[in-house]
């Protein structure tokens, strides 16, 4: 009897290290997965604050322009009541004030910025739920690491009825 228990023990010792050592080996991918993607995260994420902080440069300057047409036509309409007074207005502060107010550069930045930061959050997304995954299967893993291995599942009840509660919960 001595020597079928010592058998057994050791079958089951070696089936609980080979299913933690793969657990182990799953957390450790897990861990080299999601340290890799926040290294591959960080340039999107900057080049995106780089391109903000030029974007909202460029709009800025346009918001500025744009703000000062109000007055430039105040003060080119100011005395004139006539069509011929209309006429010869001065448009050149006008336009040059559209000029500089070019909004479609910033915003053909920003809309650039889609791109670049969709597929960094494609792939935190991915993570998130491989490591969502991971956590959800950890413990029954955990737990069914420590179930007989197949031949000696037969004597499973057994052998469990004598087993700390911390191995039969």
């Amino acid at each position: 009897g001595g020597g079928l228990a010592a058998c057994a023990a050791s079958c089951y010792t070696k089936s609980v290290q080979t299913k933690l050592r793969a657990f182990g080996d799953d957390s450790s991918a897990l861990v080299e997965t999601l340290t890799k993607l926040a290294g591959d995260v960080q340039k999107p994420m900057k080049d995106l604050a780089e391109g903000l902080e030029r974007a909202m440069a460029q709009l800025e300057g346009s918001v500025k322009a744009l703000a000062k047409l109000p007055k430039l036509i105040a003060r080119e309409l100011e005395g004139k009541d006539s069509p011929d007074d209309i006429g010869k207005i001065d448009t050149a502060p006008m336009k040059k004030a559209l000029a500089k107010s070019d909004l479609d550069g910033p915003l053909g930045l920003l809309a650039g910025m889609k791109d670049m930061v969709g597929s960094a959050i494609e792939a935190l997304k991915a993570g998130v739920e491989a490591l969502e995954g991971f956590l959800t299967s950890a413990p029954d893993t955990v737990r069914h690491a420590f179930d007989m291995p197949g031949p000696l599942s037969l004597i499973q009840g057994v052998l469990m009825s004598k087993a700390p509660q911390l191995m039969t919960d």
